[in-house]
């Protein structure tokens, strides 16, 4: 996959420009830095603009933490937010679960490649894309997709994926509407 392929936002325009968030990044105070998650020393640009609403920086910091310590195996975690993240168009998380995925050493080109719908994906992967695009999609999954999932997952898993792809279009509708960048270090990955 080419840096044209990925999800499409986040990027700076055919000038080369970028047309920066429309809600300023904000510093974080020592408190606030010590909850985020960070790049080489400083908090991403996702929670420099949560920062301007305390309570909900703390709310997002909290649930984000409760799906990247959750039950689900790191590839199918990664998996369902990466499919979430190309089916709302949110470059932002895109690129930096490909990165995290990459730290966490898992299979990045293949994840990529099914995220991205080019190729079906193995073992249960295929469930979990068709389970993000009918959740996107319809806000609900239908019974066939269900009993799908549910024949491959406990309840308590099931519940996780659910509300992951709830945060995450949740935070690509944020990342989305203010234009918040993408990190220089993952502009030229993903």
């Amino acid at each position: 996959m080419t840096e044209q392929d990925a999800p499409g936002r986040g990027r700076p325009d055919a000038n080369g420009t970028q047309p920066g968030p429309r809600i300023p990044y904000r510093e974080l105070d020592e408190a606030q830095a010590s909850t985020v998650l960070s790049r080489n020393g400083k908090p991403l640009n996702l929670f420099r603009v949560l920062a301007h609403h305390r309570r909900l920086l703390d709310r997002v910091t909290r649930l984000g933490g409760v799906f990247l310590r959750g039950i689900l195996p790191p590839e199918d975690r990664e998996l369902v937010i990466l499919r979430s993240a190309w089916s709302t168009h949110c470059d932002y998380e895109f690129r930096q679960h490909i990165a995290l995925s990459r730290q966490l050493g898992l299979d990045v080109a293949q994840l990529r490649s099914v995220a991205a719908g080019v190729v079906p994906g193995t073992g249960r992967q295929p469930v979990l894309v068709g389970v993000v695009d009918e959740l996107v999609r319809d806000d609900r999954l239908s019974e066939p997709t269900w009993e799908v999932l549910n024949g491959q997952y406990a309840p308590d898993e099931i519940l996780e994926i659910i509300a992951m792809v709830g945060f995450y279009r949740m935070l690509a509708g944020i990342l989305n509407t203010v234009g918040v960048e993408v990190e220089d270090d993952l502009c030229d990955s993903g």
